[in-house]
């Protein structure tokens, strides 16, 4: 793993600066990267020179056999088929001038991190979509794709979340694909903002909050996001099932250089993961809700 004086570089930044800098990130990144990391388990840190992860998919074999003697014929092969999947870089920099860092030294003021909580932002906004969706350097074809680009499972019924009732309905179809595929509960339920609105403010047959009925249903949580586009939503199999994770080379870190010309202290903010989907049955969009 890197270590403070390897991530300060040539800056003349103080430890304690230094420290401050990469507080000041570290709770701002997970402040906004929270919804995402509870739908995944993570993996690593790897080390940042992991470029690509390597991981195999067994396929199912064959039912057991009972019977009240040894018999011949019910061994199989592992199958196993390989994936490889690159892990990108997600970054943000930024800059502290120079008077401004001489200025705290001299002082012993806190030094204003603002500039690098904001890069944080940015970086944890990025996270948060790459998980949800996946990630298109084209703006159009998904090079790595996030949990909904990846499911398998779609319930596609039209079931407007600001009909009452028909969360309940829409859910429990959801529910019902995905133990097809024996991926038992529990479940969390990711939602658009409107649909998440729909759904805490809808009071169902008898006076039933029908936000609580779901959560009850599925066995998790219920999160709101943005990346997740109006009018669908995707219940995703709890990650203590091991079918959906995230790998990391580096977690979200801070590094410090200095300007060769303004002598200003440059710095950058930075992670190194990629979504790692082992079942692609664990998914189940809501993609008319």
């Amino acid at each position: 793993m890197l270590n403070i004086q390897e991530l300060k570089g040539n800056a003349p930044v103080t430890t304690e600066q230094y420290r401050e800098l990469q507080d000041a990130v570290v709770v701002t990144a997970r402040r906004n990267v929270a919804m995402a990391r509870s739908l995944v388990s993570p993996i690593g840190p790897l080390g940042i020179g992991v470029q690509q992860y390597s991981f195999d998919k067994l396929t199912e074999v064959a039912d057991a056999i009972i019977s009240y003697a040894f018999t011949t014929g019910s061994e199989d092969i592992v199958d196993l088929t390989r994936s490889n999947v690159k892990v990108p870089v997600l970054e943000k920099k930024f800059r502290i001038g120079r008077r401004d860092l001489a200025s705290s030294t001299r002082t012993g003021t806190p030094l204003d991190t603002s500039t690098a909580e904001s890069c944080a932002y940015k970086v944890s906004y990025a996270f948060t979509d790459m998980i949800l969706q996946g990630w298109t350097a084209d703006g159009s074809n998904y090079d790595i794709n996030g949990l909904y680009q990846s499911a398998n499972n779609d319930y596609s019924t039209g079931k407007d979340f600001g009909t009452a009732g028909n969360a309940i309905t829409a859910v429990a179809g959801g529910m019902a694909l995905l133990m097809a595929d024996n991926i038992m509960p529990a479940y969390n339920l990711t939602l658009n903002p409107v649909q998440y609105a729909e759904l805490a403010g809808s009071v169902h047959t008898g006076g039933l909050l029908e936000f609580e009925r779901v959560k009850n249903m599925i066995g998790g949580d219920v999160f709101v996001s943005p990346f997740v586009t109006a009018g669908t939503g995707m219940l995703t199999a709890h990650p203590s099932q091991g079918t959906l994770k995230v790998a990391f080379a580096q977690d979200i870190t801070t590094e410090t250089w200095q300007d060769a010309d303004t002598k200003d202290t440059l710095g950058r903010v930075f992670m190194a993961c990629v979504p790692i989907i082992y079942d692609t049955n664990a998914i189940c969009k809501l993609s008319s809700i």
